[in-house]
């Protein structure tokens, strides 16, 4: 059931916003403070609070452009 879930969320955000998987790029917190925790937190940074919240996906976003991207990209 969870993966049927996150399957059907993952269909209507790329319904939303199709360009977005042919562009994607990180926006405001997600390049200044996200890749930077990711890089000096390592995962433990998915669960570091950010003006209250986890933004746990923003985070993983951050961490799979981290693996994939080069450096000069962000």
């Amino acid at each position: 059931m969870m993966i049927a879930s996150i399957a059907t969320a993952a269909a209507l955000l790329a319904l939303r916003k199709p360009w977005a998987l042919h562009t994607p790029q990180l926006w405001a917190e997600d390049g200044s403070i996200f890749l930077v925790q990711d890089g000096q937190l390592g995962l433990r940074a998915w669960f570091e609070p950010y003006n209250g919240y986890l933004h746990l996906l923003p985070r993983l976003v951050a961490w799979i452009a981290r693996q994939t991207a080069d450096v000069a990209w962000w």
